[in-house]
């Protein structure tokens, strides 16, 4: 596989790393000969000016053939390994080259790493950024002005007219506090070098050349604030940030292919995306009965709260930052009350806060082609706010208490743990009945869910969940005739209307996506349609001895969720949509009639970053677990060797180990095999000074479900929760811990699964 890498000229630089096992026969070797020479033809072909690097570990092989075919030559360097020379580096343009270098690396190899010197470098890709500093003296005059604006203009009838004018007299004040600065960027700036601290460093020397002492120690302390952060609070935001700066333990391998995506092209069909087809009909517009309901009322108390709560967030399209509203919330709570009161009482959503930036996010790596990329919107602040304020008064609680039980996402005190802890309570649950042979589980995946949604099915389904048709009518507006334009590496595309899909990114997105998937429902009595947002999955027992009709269960209720997802115009992806058999029997026999059409019958399925085996067990999802973690090691053995304190070590270790060992750990804890192996890990990692302390996988084991009894028992809609308080002894107990009667249990799967493990 040839790397091409991106230069400021006409010629194209391409690398190759090849690798020859020792003792490989000429098979091989002619294998790897043919490859490369026809390969570098093509490049050949195809770029004429083009620069081959060849390089990697040959093992003693004869060069010959590989220079003849295509022309390069090997560069002078000196031996990798004792006096052999076994890496090698070959080049079509040797005239390139300086010098060939060999140094020890930091990792753990008996060879010498190669360094290859050019005689001269290429030149910087510039660029010119703009930023705006925030000074004190600009958050001074941004006070003042703001003390002395007049907002009488808003105070009018129409809300898109008002919402308008106050968005343009708060974004002229922050433009005129905080004016637009520009630097010149260049590709050979350091990573942590930032337009702002490039721009102070700029005038520290402007201020150093005109002798300004005083003004040169202001300048570097504002630039020791800025690059040494000290952080007194265990586990706070920053230095959770800093851990996963240093570690990349959140950074993605996946990235977008620049070069062969162009931004306009990329813009328009992330925005036809979430539109209608040119020969689609849209349905009939719903109507909103407002004749005799009651106003809704937003209270001042609401949105200074509101306000003052404002995370550090991106600007969005409108440009005003967030401490505006955080610092400001005194000035600008009245103004805006004003303005959010008539939108929820017209029942329209401002059209300023329609528009959108949307920035792209990869779904593969070295993504190539628009299908590949999920687009995240980021709406104006205020909007935001304005949305959340409705959607905690009118639309959250009732969402619920009024829908399917078994959703787990966007509720409060859910999350992917519950989802998974009862997918495998069914799961065991049906295996632990004499009558049931296995469990059949359909994992759905929908081709762009959020992007599908159609505003007037989703209209019809607000009755259920919202009372006041002010506030249904409002949200319908909100999903209607939007905006949307691209951030593409800093540049800010033309804007495309959009007709259908609730955006990601939003605060209202996903609560209107869970009222129309609510009735994604299974109406036979021991099957079940689990839900996490957009991630679904069909549960159906196999019987031992089944009648006819028990035989098409699975095929009948799979057929049933297809009709319903083309009723609500979502697309099932048959490619990634699997289906996997649980079974505890060794030699499981399925009389089910037939598998549905076009889904894929895995061993294996991953569900949430959990990966389930068709046996209950989780020896692979353990040992990937495992094999990640250990590669990760290798930054707390450095941390030793340049004698860092052992308890920042502990820190780490807790971030880096312990946290991934955490997640899930109820779900494959009841995997005793699994278990040992976590527990073998620590042992090890304590036994090699990793941590100060020996940690215990069932200790891990016993706190997580502790951590998850809690939220259980204190949330009354919790699905797990009539099972568990069934078997309690002391049903409205308040001490911290759970006393329960031992479950007659069949299988030692089911009794050693959560529910049953936290009982004995």
């Amino acid at each position: 596989m040839w790397l091409k890498l991106n230069t400021n000229s006409d010629c194209s630089l391409f690398l190759n790393a090849s690798y020859l096992p020792p003792g490989s026969d000429m098979a091989c070797v002619n294998r790897l000969n043919d490859y490369i020479s026809d390969e570098s033809e093509k490049l050949y072909t195809e770029f004429p000016k083009t620069t081959l690097f060849v390089a990697g570990d040959f093992n003693r092989m004869r060069l010959d053939d590989i220079e003849f075919a295509c022309c390069v030559t090997a560069l002078d360097s000196p031996p990798t390994r004792g006096d052999a020379h076994l890496d090698i580096v070959l080049t079509n343009k040797p005239n390139l080259i300086e010098k060939v270098e060999c140094f020890s690396p930091s990792v753990e190899t008996d060879h010498n790493a190669v360094l290859v010197l050019p005689r001269r470098k290429t030149l910087p890709d510039r660029c010119v950024r703009t930023f705006r500093m925030f000074t004190a003296r600009g958050h001074s005059k941004l006070f003042s002005t703001l003390k002395k604006t007049d907002f009488s203009e808003i105070y009018c009838a129409d809300v898109d007219t008002a919402a308008e004018s106050l968005e343009r007299l708060v974004k002229g004040i922050v433009e005129e506090s905080f004016p637009l600065r520009k630097i010149v960027m260049s590709s050979r700036d350091p990573t942590w070098l930032t337009p702002k601290t490039k721009w102070l460093l700029l005038k520290k020397k402007q201020a150093r050349r005109r002798g300004q002492n005083q003004r040169v120690e202001q300048i570097d302390l504002r630039l020791k604030d800025a690059k040494f952060l000290k952080v007194s609070k265990h586990s706070s935001k920053q230095w959770w940030e800093k851990i996963d700066a240093i570690t990349h333990r959140k950074q993605s391998s996946k990235s977008i292919d620049y070069q062969s995506l162009h931004p306009e092209e990329v813009n328009l069909q992330l925005a036809q995306r979430c539109s209608l087809d040119k020969n689609e009909p849209r349905r009939a517009v719903p109507l909103f009965d407002t004749t005799n309901a009651t106003w809704p009322t937003i209270t001042l108390s609401e949105v200074c709260n509101t306000m003052k709560s404002c995370k550090r967030t991106s600007s969005g399209p409108s440009d005003i930052p967030d401490f505006v509203f955080r610092e400001h919330w005194e000035i600008l709570a009245p103004v805006y009350l004003h303005v959010w009161n008539l939108s929820v009482r017209q029942g329209i959503f401002p059209h300023c806060y329609k528009r959108a930036d949307i920035v792209p996010i990869p779904k593969v790596k070295n993504t190539k082609s628009v299908e590949q990329i999920r687009g995240i919107s980021i709406t104006p602040i205020a909007a935001r706010l304005l949305e959340r304020i409705v959607h905690r008064k009118w639309i959250s609680e009732n969402i619920l208490l009024r829908g399917d039980p078994l959703q787990f996402a966007y509720k409060r005190s859910m999350s992917t743990l519950d989802y998974l802890l009862f997918l495998q309570f069914l799961i065991l649950s049906q295996l632990d009945k004499k009558t049931v042979d296995g469990v059949h589980l359909i994992g759905v995946d929908f081709s762009k869910a959020f992007d599908s949604v159609d505003q007037e099915l989703a209209a019809e389904e607000y009755t259920h969940f919202i009372d006041s048709p002010f506030i249904r009518k409002w949200l319908y507006n909100f999903t209607t005739d939007r905006e949307q334009r691209l951030i593409w590496r800093n540049t800010k595309c033309a804007y495309h209307p959009i007709s259908r899909g609730c955006s990601q990114g939003t605060v209202g997105g996903p609560g209107i996506f869970s009222m129309l998937t609510d009735d994604a429902t299974s109406r036979r009595e021991q099957c079940a349609v689990l839900k996490y947002s957009d991630d679904m999955s069909c549960i159906t027992p196999c019987f031992k001895n089944p009648n006819e009709t028990e035989k098409e269960t699975m095929l009948a209720e799979y057929n049933d969720f297809s009709r319903w997802a083309k009723r609500k115009k979502l697309k099932i992806n048959t490619e990634k949509t699997k289906q996997i058999r649980f079974s505890l029997n060794p030699s499981p026999t399925c009389h089910c009639t037939c598998d549905p059409v076009g889904v894929t019958c895995v061993t294996e399925l991953r569900i949430l970053g959990i990966t389930f085996q068709k046996n209950a067990l989780f020896s692979k999802h353990v040992k990937a677990l495992l094999s990640h973690l250990r590669s990760l090691l290798y930054l707390l053995k450095d941390l030793h060797l340049r004698h860092v304190p052992m308890h920042e070590v502990n820190r780490l270790f807790e971030a880096l180990i312990l946290s991934r060992i955490r997640y899930g750990i109820s779900v494959y804890g009841c995997d005793r095999g699994a278990m040992k192996k976590v527990d073998t890990f620590l042992e090890k990692c304590y036994a090699k000074h990793y941590s100060s302390t020996r940690i215990h996988a069932e200790n891990l084991l016993k706190e997580e479900d502790q951590r998850l009894l809690h939220n259980i028992l204190t949330n009354s809609l919790h699905p797990l929760r009539p099972y568990l308080l069934s078997h309690s002894k002391a049903k409205n107990s308040t001490r911290s811990h759970f006393f329960g009667v031992k479950p007659q249990t069949k299988t030692k799967m089911f009794l050693h699964s959560f529910c049953n493990r936290i009982l004995t």
